[in-house]
């Protein structure tokens, strides 16, 4: 049940039970979990009227509220939070927090994917990266990928490669950093990228001799 003054983004995913009072904003992409709760008067009396005294709950994109939490008013929800079941949120929740308990206490971080993070601050689903960005928030880190690759001679007289050949060691006449270089004779050898991190798949995606920075976004390629 939604009330006047209630603005509800694109692509909300609101459960059952779920009342939005007046006063209660969600931006893009809310998730709100069964029986979540939206105050909007911090002391309510049966018989004195406050309406006027109705405070805002702003819930920023992508936030997920649990099931059975109570956000009482007057707060706002940071995006990409996550209310864990049953919490009872009475302060302001930074973007990307975790926050559990009564009353709701930080206890980690989300990322924007939904996976808890760890230590390193490395979303495990999509590779996305964050880092802090002050004494209790993070922010996501936009960058590019590099893959590191060695590369193995394929000698067509001896008919198979070797990981950690050395180029010069044969007497081609150029040495391994020549190669690299793009000073490989094709008719000579071939040479093949072998992932050594864990962007493996790289290879397949480039189809070219050359591996260096990859023009892709962290969420393209996990860690």
């Amino acid at each position: 049940m939604a009330g006047p003054d209630v603005t509800v983004g694109d692509d909300c995913k609101i459960q059952n039970n779920v009342s939005l009072y007046k006063g209660v904003t969600l931006e893009d992409g809310v998730f709100c979990g069964p029986s979540c709760v939206f105050t909007n008067v911090n002391n309510p009396r049966a018989e004195i009227e406050r309406k006027d005294e109705f405070r805002p709950t702003l819930v920023r994109r992508g936030a997920t509220i649990g099931a059975n939490t109570t956000i009482v008013c007057g707060h706002t929800i940071g995006a990409y939070a996550f209310i864990a079941a049953g919490a009872v949120v009475t302060q302001n929740v930074p973007d990307f927090a975790l926050m559990a308990g009564v009353p709701a206490r930080r206890i980690g971080w989300m990322s924007r994917d939904g996976e808890r993070l760890g230590p390193d601050l490395v979303c495990p689903r999509s590779g996305r990266r964050y880092r802090e960005a002050g004494p209790d928030s993070i922010e996501e880190i936009a960058g590019r990928v590099h893959v590191e690759a060695v590369f193995v001679d394929i000698d067509k007289d001896r008919g198979r490669a070797e990981p950690g050949d050395d180029f010069g060691s044969r007497g081609k006449g150029k040495g391994r950093d020549d190669h690299r270089l793009a000073g490989l004779e094709p008719q000579r050898h071939q040479r093949q990228p072998q992932s050594v991190g864990a962007v493996g798949a790289a290879q397949h995606m480039l189809g070219a001799a050359e591996l260096g920075e990859l023009p892709f976004e962290l969420g393209d390629l996990r860690p």
